[in-house]
């Protein structure tokens, strides 16, 4: 068996204005923690979420009241 990549999955943190309207609006990823997120369970530290930041790649768990498969 070959594994091969076959692309890479590019992802950014999005939220609705309504939602922005309310809760504020985050103003570095680190503030994410505070935020209800959407968190996509694909395995152990699926809240650790990626970022670049100036100081180079970061990871940053958010918290999530919603959780997805």
């Amino acid at each position: 068996m070959v594994a091969r990549r076959s692309g890479t999955a590019v992802r950014v943190a999005a939220a609705a204005p309504s939602y922005i309207k309310r809760h504020g609006e985050p103003s570095s990823p680190a503030e994410l923690a505070d935020h209800t997120c959407i968190v996509h369970d694909v395995g152990p530290d699926s809240d650790m979420w990626s970022f670049v930041t100036p100081e180079g790649p970061k990871d940053f768990r958010v918290s999530g009241g919603f959780s997805r498969q």
